[in-house]
């Protein structure tokens, strides 16, 4: 994320936030901002400040990260574009960084989750299920409302009385606090690899929400994170990476074709899987390159 970000973003500073970093993990940080002229600076956040909120092995303190940004970044950085880790930057996404809120304190994009999903993490929720549910992984932060109106305190004080509602933790408390206080961006600035279809949206930003290519040996996922990476970098690719072939795809499609036959009604499973295929059409017809989801070809 950091590499993609400033690479493409010449002159952003990258504010960083590590929980209880270890020196040896802050050394490597600043040998990497050095090595290659990036402007980051780092904040500590102790463990024991987010000790009273809900976490998980899955979704660890650090999610909570985020809230802290109003307290600790100084007082003339008015506004941030939150990323999260398992990000990349595609391309210069500056205009976030001055775009009309229209009076919002924040911007995000839906979350692409499938719609029945979605409606049952709503209901929980207690907001109407036919609301969009918004992914925090990339959000603009106006750091002069979060201040001044208490929103961080707002959405900790809702997570504190409510840990059993909080599937994706502070996710979920920032829907319900700031409910309606949300400008709605572009799904092109949080798109999923899978759950999107690339082809139709031309992303700005990817984000590996549930499948992380370091992880999984999902052959498109792996493709788009390491084509993506190797554009930037001398990295080689992941050891697990799978090629995305033919077979591949025909694997998918009889699996598409067998939820057809035997789960009728799981439109939403089939949706993703039809997604999935015609992202990989998309890239055997651009020969394996990411070029076209950036460049808007269709």
């Amino acid at each position: 994320m950091a590499y993609s970000l400033l690479w493409r973003n010449k002159g952003a500073r990258l504010h960083l936030i590590g929980l209880d970093l270890s020196a040896s993990v802050l050394a490597t940080i600043e040998m990497f901002a050095q090595e290659n002229q990036f402007d980051i600076v780092h904040y500590n956040a102790s463990v024991e400040r987010l000790s009273h909120l809900i976490s998980s092995d899955r979704l660890p303190a650090a999610v909570w990260c985020r809230l802290l940004l109003p307290e600790l970044l100084p007082p003339d950085v008015e506004r941030v574009v939150y990323l999260d880790c398992d990000t990349i930057v595609l391309c210069d996404i500056s205009e976030l960084g001055s775009l009309d809120l229209r009076g919002k304190p924040t911007a995000l994009a839906p979350d692409p989750m499938p719609s029945d999903r979605k409606r049952d993490l709503l209901k929980g929720l207690e907001l109407p299920v036919d609301d969009d549910y918004y992914n925090t992984g990339v959000m603009v932060m106006d750091l002069q409302q979060f201040r001044q109106q208490g929103l961080s305190e707002k959405i900790v004080e809702y997570a504190v009385r409510n840990p059993e509602k909080l599937q994706f933790m502070d996710q979920c408390a920032i829907n319900v606090a700031l409910h309606d206080d949300i400008f709605v961006i572009d799904s092109c600035y949080n798109a999923h690899p899978s759950w999107t279809e690339l082809w139709t949206i031309h992303p700005k930003v990817l984000h590996f929400m549930g499948i992380k290519p370091w992880q999984s040996n999902r052959p498109l996922v792996n493709f788009i994170y390491n084509d993506a990476r190797q554009k930037i970098s001398n990295i080689e690719p992941l050891e697990s990476s799978k090629i995305v072939n033919e077979y591949f795809v025909i694997w998918l499609i009889i699996k598409y074709v067998r939820n057809l036959i035997k789960r009728p009604f799981r439109r939403e499973k089939r949706r993703v899987i039809y997604t999935e295929i015609r992202n990989y059409f998309h890239v055997f017809k651009y020969r394996f390159s990411l070029d076209f989801l950036v460049r808007g070809k269709t």
